[in-house]
């Protein structure tokens, strides 16, 4: 299939509770998929993905919105989940808050490749070079997310969404909607309105907001079925040529 070719798989966290952050990983283990997750949290579940680094490379996801629970200052903030994946060398801002400033202490702080810029739907994407102060960040920037799929009038997922043509096609997932196997918005919210922590949400008080028939879960499922048929699957850090 053409709409596989080149097709990247990441994941943004987002406080996901360790069972489906485990469930989405066994998924991937099973077809022998290599994928990136940009890491909000400290969590037991990130144990059992570093037990796997030639299949997930763990990468940062700092929120720089205010009220952020990571930290009181964008210095805080990278410092605290920079502790948390030491081992990073790419991130990609929660709701993509990104700025020339933002990106001058993230390269200041070692990383290397960001995917906070997102391109719905465009052909050719291609990583390219930015340099500021003496120093290179790797661009690599995104063209679905299934977050955004649930906003537009009429969301696809029976098949891929994005164009068949050439190019690099980097996704972005996130665990909980696939675990919730959301078409729109509404068990999520349903589940967020008993004000418990999303990290500490159960399968138990999952499952009944569990949606029946297409949606995010589904399309992910036949996705990565193709992909481990298609061939050989890459990291962000190996589409930057970064170790």
């Amino acid at each position: 299939m053409s709409e596989l070719t080149d097709c990247l798989l990441t994941f943004d966290v987002d406080w996901a509770p360790d069972f489906v952050i485990e469930s989405v990983a066994a998924m991937l283990r099973e077809r022998g998929l290599r994928s990136t997750w940009f890491v909000t949290h400290d969590t037991p579940a990130l144990a059992l993905l570093r037990e796997r680094a030639d299949l997930f490379e763990l990468a940062l996801h700092p929120n720089f919105l205010p009220g952020s629970t990571q930290g009181g200052s964008p210095e805080q903030i990278l410092a605290n989940v920079r502790s948390i994946v030491p081992e990073a060398v790419a991130f990609r801002t929660h709701a993509v808050v990104q700025s020339g400033p933002l990106l001058q202490m993230m390269m200041a702080a070692g990383l290397k490749v960001d995917s906070s810029v997102f391109l719905p739907g465009v052909e050719g994407i291609a990583p390219f070079e930015l340099h500021l102060a003496g120093r290179t960040l790797v661009r690599v920037p995104f063209i679905w997310a299934d977050d955004y799929e649930l906003q537009l009038p009429n969301p696809c997922w029976a098949r891929p969404p994005w164009p068949a043509g050439e190019g690099l096609k980097v996704l972005v997932f996130h665990p909980i909607y696939l675990r919730l196997n959301l078409a729109d918005r509404t068990p999520y919210e349903a589940m967020k309105a008993r004000r418990v922590p999303l990290s500490e949400w159960t399968e138990s008080a999952v499952e009944p907001f569990v949606q029946p028939g297409e949606g995010a879960g589904t399309f992910f499922r036949r996705l990565i079925d193709g992909l481990a048929e298609a061939g050989p699957s890459r990291r962000l850090c190996d589409v930057a040529g970064i170790d």
